[in-house]
This record gives C-alpha cells, structure tokens and sequence, in this order.
C-alpha cells in the first residue's frame, strides 16, 4: 500500500531575494535584518573562483536588498564593498559588519536611512579574515562575535567584541582575541585516516553565566573518492573577558547536528531556548559533490537548553535531489515569526554553487518546540 502522509517541511515556499544564471558565481551567507519601521534588509555577497564576479560587478559585490511587504518581494537598494558581512540593529541605525573584499581585514559601516546609503567603511582588525553570518550573542554592554583566519593550513578562529556603549565606527569599541589553532580532531573519531579537521565559522553563545565557541569542523579523510566529511561534530571553546582582554581556549569536541557545515544559533530571550539552522544528512545522498556527508538539501531547525544538546523542531525547505540546496543560513525573529535567508542552489552545477538566494518564513517558529523544563511537581 503506497504511503502518502509524508510531513510538509515548514518553510517551503520561499521568495527569491536574486537569482542568477552564470554558473561561475556564487553567493556568500546572505545576511538578514528587520528594522524598526518593518522594513527588512537582505544582504547578498557574490564572489567567484574566477575573475568573472570581479568582472562583472567589480568591488560593489555586496548586494543590499530590501522588503516594505513582510518578504514578499525584494528591490536592490544599495551596494558595498564587502566580501562576508552580517547587520546589527541599535535603534534607527543598522551597521554592516564583516570581511573586506578579498576577505582582507574587518570592516564595519553604517546607514541611517534604512540601508540606501551607508557611511565609508572604518576597518578594525587587519590580515584575512573570514567572518560571513553565524550567531552572536549580547552580554552587558559588550557584543560578541568570532570569525577565523581563512587560512588553508592551520586555521585559527578568534573572538571579537563590540562595547555596544561606544562609537561602533571606530577601532576602539572593538577588541580581539589572540587566535587560536584547531587542536585536530583524534584518529580514533573517524573509521579511516583523516586531516584532524578544520574548524571555521565559529557561533558565540552565553548560557549559565559562560562564554562559549561552537565551531564547524570539517574532517576530511585521506580516502574522500566516496565520503569526504564526516559529519556531526563541533568543537567548543571556552571564551573569558575581563573587560579589557580576551581569552580563548579549547575545551572539547561535541557532537552536533548538521556541524560538518555551516549553522548559525541565536537565542531567543521568551522561551530561553537557543535555535539553530543547520544541514542533516540523510545517508541518502549519491549526486553530492565531495561525498553524500557534504549534503545540503534539508535545512533543519533545533531548539536547545544549553546551545549544545538539540531537538529537532522540523525540516525548514527540503531539495528534492541531491544537487539542491539550502544552507548557509541566517535566521532573525520577528516577534512570532522566524524569518530565514538561505543560500539556496535550484539550478547551480552542484549543492555548493548555489545560483539564488531565497527568504522562508516560519509563522509562530515557538510552536515547534517541546517545552523541556523539568516539573517542579513530584507526582507528575
């Protein structure tokens, strides 16, 4: 007897921010903002192997999108000169803070009028840095982030800090952490010989009173023809302030839904939950390029107490083959909604190079999670 009860995904309708048709280009995390009047911001980084982004659209390659109609539709307003980026929102101000062109340094700007024009960018960390959207979390007066060096060998990750109290588009309301390398991952983790793993794309979370890095890691084995990555392990470290200088240390690997690749976690302060959007695997995969654990086509939503441990909520969007994708996530809350920006592949050569961006919607995103306090109540 053929089933048909399958489970909707939650979000499987999106609007298309941009779309593209040269398979040489390809976006960045898009990043995403709800201002104060309702308008939303979607920014969208392109780049290329080649020179055919440089080509066409030189160094104005950070596109900014915005919606006056809740996501439905999406107009070009203005553009920059940032290769990965992500906005931050104090009051009638948005900043735009990430990489350079080239990913050379971090940069932060500023608009006032709702992201048609922004300020010259003032840099405040010099050498490579690769700082596209993942989580950040706000603690007093100080904001906190991480990014990593992009480095192809020995790849450092370092915390960065904003005092929130100061000028943002000066180099003094900025601090960072030395960098720290990737300790490599045990032998034993894997079923074959593998590199120890690359960490990148680092969260930063707050819970019980501690500073945390999780970070993507990336374990490649020597033997990738079939599986390149093995999937579901983060690393966490532990991050100290003082207030005047910051510390980062290594405290352990953790497994992690979906932490081979890009996951962004934010905290929402009416449930006391973390949420996360991240990639699963379903083992299915035969058409991936680099290997069925490089699979991109579920975007999944987890809910956690600690920013560590996860529940799935649901499935968010779902390709329907393995050469479709929808990753590299931000996710924002509008007061009930969870509002996503996805780097999304419909047409593109494979699920990496996507060829669109798109924007998904979950309405009363809170509904889907279980509450996990304990009872208070004995006899229950």
């Amino acid at each position: 007897m053929a089933f048909n009860g399958w489970r909707d995904a939650l979000a499987d309708n999106p609007t298309t921010v941009l779309k593209w048709q040269d398979p040489n280009i390809i976006s960045d995390a898009p990043a995403l903002a709800v201002l104060p009047s309702g308008r939303l911001l979607c920014s969208v980084n392109l780049w290329s192997r080649d020179d055919t982004a440089q080509r066409i659209y030189g160094t104005q390659r950070c596109f900014v999108f915005a919606s006056d109609n809740d996501g439905a539709t999406w107009q070009e307003v203005s553009r920059n000169s940032f290769a990965t980026g992500k906005f931050l929102v104090r009051g009638d101000k948005v900043y735009y803070i990430g990489a350079g062109m080239d990913w050379e340094g971090l940069w932060v700007t500023s608009s006032s009028d709702r992201g048609q024009t922004w300020n010259s960018p003032t840099q405040i960390h010099e050498d490579k840095v690769y700082a596209c959207s993942t989580g950040w979390t706000i603690h007093g007066q100080f904001l906190y982030w991480a990014a990593d060096n992009m480095q192809p060998n020995n790849r450092r990750v370092f915390a960065i800090a904003a005092d929130l109290e100061a000028d943002l588009e000066t180099p003094g309301a900025w601090r960072m952490s030395p960098p720290i390398v990737h300790p490599g991952v045990p032998q034993v983790l894997g079923a074959e010989q593998h590199n120890g793993g690359v960490w990148l794309e680092p969260n930063v979370i707050y819970h019980e009173k501690n500073l945390l890095l999780v970070v993507r890691v990336r374990i490649t084995r020597n033997n990738c023809s079939q599986i390149q990555v093995l999937p579901n392990v983060a690393a966490v470290c532990n991050l100290d302030d003082d207030g005047a200088q910051m510390n980062l240390s290594f405290s352990h690997f953790h497994p992690m839904p979906g932490a081979q690749n890009h996951f962004h976690i934010l905290f929402d302060d009416i449930t006391n939950l973390h949420w996360m959007t991240c990639n699963h695997v379903t083992g299915a995969a035969t058409d991936c390029w680099h290997g069925w654990a490089n699979e991109r086509r579920a975007l999944m939503l987890q809910y956690s107490i600690d920013g560590l441990n996860w529940f799935p909520a649901g499935c968010v969007a779902m390709g329907s083959r393995d050469t479709k994708a929808f990753n590299y996530c931000t996710p924002v809350i509008d007061t009930s909604d969870l509002l996503i920006a996805a780097r999304t592949a419909r047409h593109a050569p494979n699920q990496h190079d996507n060829d669109c961006v798109t924007f998904h919607r979950i309405p009363h995103f809170r509904s889907n999670a279980m509450n996990l306090a304990q009872s208070k109540d004995a006899n229950v």
